[in-house]
């Protein structure tokens, strides 16, 4: 199994279903290339985008029963507790995320990393930040 590091810095070959050149130097340029395109539908085409931070922070807002099309259907359920029976609760999954919990598991160079090779037009486009290199 290789690390995360190596995995960082492997080339990405594409397969068919990626609709993409045959290699990027990366993993983050296939997403940087992924997400260029959604941004360029989204000209064209009525197009929500959904941070999962977003989703996990207030999913009542997220999921509006007027925004969406499948409002008929019954409200959002949302599990109180991990249904991978361990001991995490909703609530501390959310705070994991809110505390950025991935800056505590991923070595200064790789976010470094991560952050040189992202397409920053897109992260703002989207609403995200640079990790923070703490």
């Amino acid at each position: 199994m290789q690390s995360f590091s190596t995995f960082l810095r492997t080339p990405w070959l594409t397969v068919r279903r990626d609709n993409a050149p045959g290699v990027f130097g990366n993993p983050i340029e296939l997403w940087n290339y992924k997400y260029r395109a959604y941004a360029e539908f989204a000209r064209v085409a009525q197009v929500r985008f959904l941070k999962y931070e977003d989703i996990l922070d207030r999913p009542e807002i997220v999921f509006s029963p007027s925004d969406v099309p499948w409002s008929t259907y019954p409200r959002l359920d949302i599990p109180d507790r991990s249904l991978k029976g361990d001991a995490r609760t909703f609530e501390s999954f959310r705070q994991m995320y809110r505390d950025k919990f991935w800056t505590n598991a991923i070595e200064i160079e790789d976010i470094r990393a991560i952050n040189r090779c992202l397409n920053h037009g897109i992260l703002e486009y989207l609403n995200y930040d640079l990790a923070p290199e703490i």
